[in-house]
């Protein structure tokens, strides 16, 4: 069974399990940010999240890493703008937003490498079946490489889209987020925290 989700109700839902998988408030709401650039090309790019969420530690996150990528971009050695191997990464389609925005911050084109199934994709194209391909690897070998100026591209427009995604998938990410839930107490109920029994607001 699925569910359809608007954008605000699903990047509230990705920014809480980010802060449940244990990303700081800046960088879940780089996630946040990412689902809905994602959200205009995949079927249900909540699975995504939820894949990269399902770990036991940050090591090798995707939204750690882009956002890195992207932050470090202007600088003159960056891996936006020489090239640069980043070691594996789980759900490496999550990269995607990431390199777009770090291709405009440096003017050229950026290719993003999959070593271990030979998947080579220009992050500033029409990335087509491209990101479904990518969506489907759970962990990936990446290499960024700098590629030619960007000469005249229109401007890239975001669109408001919805959000398709199973009751699983859902399930999965607000167990996530209720980790950022106070744990009630005694002392919270006495003093009126939550609803109490009777809720007639």
């Amino acid at each position: 069974m699925s569910v359809s989700l608007s954008q605000g109700e699903a990047t509230a839902i990705v920014v809480k399990a980010a802060r449940g998988f244990g990303l700081s408030w800046g960088l879940a709401e780089e996630a946040g940010w990412a689902l809905c650039q994602l959200g205009q090309f995949g079927d249900d790019s909540l699975s995504w999240f939820d894949r990269a969420f399902n770990a036991s530690s940050t090591e090798n996150c995707p939204i750690t890493i882009g956002a890195t990528v992207m932050d470090h971009a202007p600088l003159p050695n960056s891996e936006a703008q020489l090239g640069g191997d980043l070691g594996l990464i789980r759900m490496p389609v999550l990269l995607i937003p990431f390199l777009r925005q770090s291709a405009d911050l440096v003017g050229h084109r950026l290719f993003l490498c999959e070593k271990s199934n030979g998947l080579r994709i220009d992050v500033t194209s029409d990335l087509g079946g491209h990101i479904e391909q990518l969506g489907s690897l759970p962990i990936g070998h990446v290499v960024i490489e700098a590629g030619a100026l960007i000469h005249n591209d229109p401007p890239r427009k975001h669109k408001t889209c919805r959000f398709q995604t199973s009751m699983e998938t859902l399930a999965q990410l607000d167990k996530l987020g209720s980790r950022t839930y106070v744990p009630e107490t005694e002392a919270s109920r006495m003093s009126g925290a939550g609803a109490g029994a009777s809720d007639n607001d």
